[in-house]
């Protein structure tokens, strides 16, 4: 058994706790930025799956991490450690799996909605959250103290087994196959589209630094402890059970501002019509005109015959914004040149591009 430094061993416990208080400080700090912007694009939207798991991910984390910190920084006896050091753990597994799902929910969005997709995603999270259970509940010991006589209620891993590092793991090879997943639709559309496609661009920023700084934050958990100085194994904790979620609700603000911000572009200036590109309505080879702006998904009716697609922007079809607009529904007037009616249209949809009837 490896031998172990009592007093530098009670150095890392001590940055131990102060990284978990910062960390929680960060969270809150956080949240009150963000809380007029939660407030417009969470609150005030429609309920879907991904603000459920936004307010989940978010407030979860809010709640149960004052419990945590008083298990862990917070001095107790050997009988009080007894029967709470299992419950930190199984509460904050929680912040992981929200932000685990806000990433299933962004891939499966990026991939189309595919149902396959969705559902191996689906069953490899419930086998890493089967996993964290069966750990917290079988394989975990309460950590003696270093004193001798009192200490913070931190778990250890049974001797000779490994599962406790595997509950860290578990995610970080979770994520990594979903940040794969998420750079090779990446590589496919900057394949089919072009390095500078407006497609290409957006994806990028909508989801892929997300996706990389989440795998960093458990992949750098998981190094501290595959390290030789077991001292030291806890150390990154807080950064994984805390960035994530963190970072995870930033994705979906972010997402959602973007969206509000392109719907706003689209629908300005209704009173003198809208243009796009900065060009005037154009007619067809008929002489008639083809604008006609709808929105919200209320669709003008087409009359003509064979539209022309530009630019759908169907990756990202989201199911977070299906059906749903922090502007408002309806159809947009429009200017026509020269007293044209229009026989076809414009649809404009914010999620999934612009298509020309």
């Amino acid at each position: 058994m490896a031998t172990i430094d009592l007093a530098f061993a009670s150095k890392m416990v001590f940055v131990t706790q102060i990284h978990f208080c910062c960390m929680y400080a960060v969270c809150v700090w956080d949240w009150l930025l963000s809380l007029k912007k939660e407030y417009r694009l969470i609150w005030k939207s429609q309920w879907t799956v991904v603000k459920g798991l936004y307010l989940f991910t978010r407030y979860w984390v809010l709640v149960i991490l004052p419990y945590v910190l008083w298990c862990y920084c917070v001095d107790h006896d050997q009988n009080t450690c007894n029967h709470v050091y299992k419950s930190p753990v199984a509460l904050a597994m929680w912040n992981q799996a929200g932000a685990e799902a806000i990433l299933l929910v962004r891939t499966y969005a990026y991939y189309n909605r595919n149902k396959y997709v969705l559902a191996v995603l689906s069953c490899m999270l419930s086998t890493v959250l089967a996993y964290q259970l069966w750990v917290d509940i079988r394989a975990m010991l309460p950590l003696p103290f270093l004193n001798g006589v009192s200490g913070p209620c931190l778990p250890m891993p049974i001797p000779g087994q490994a599962h406790l590092l595997g509950f860290f793991v578990a995610p970080l090879i979770f994520d990594t196959i979903i940040t794969a997943a998420t750079l090779g639709k990446a590589f496919i559309m900057r394949k089919r589209n072009g390095p500078s496609s407006h497609i290409v661009q957006t994806f990028l920023k909508e989801g892929l630094f997300y996706f990389v700084l989440i795998s960093c934050a458990n992949l750098l958990n998981g190094i501290f402890y595959f390290q030789r100085r077991t001292e030291m194994s806890a150390i990154m904790i807080p950064l994984s059970i805390m960035l994530s979620p963190l970072l995870a609700c930033r994705l979906i603000l972010d997402i959602r501002a973007r969206a509000s911000d392109r719907s706003v572009y689209l629908s300005g200036g209704q009173s003198s019509g809208p243009r796009l590109g900065g060009r005037p309505p154009v007619a067809t080879p008929n002489g008639i005109s083809e604008f006609a702006i709808s929105a919200g998904g209320v669709q003008t009716q087409d009359h003509s015959s064979g539209g022309i697609e530009l630019g759908s922007l169907s990756v990202h079809e989201d199911p977070d914004y299906k059906g749903e607009s922090p502007i408002g529904t309806g159809t947009y007037p429009v200017q026509l040149p020269y007293g044209q009616h229009p026989t076809g249209g414009i649809r404009v949809d914010v999620e999934k591009g612009v298509v020309i009837r």
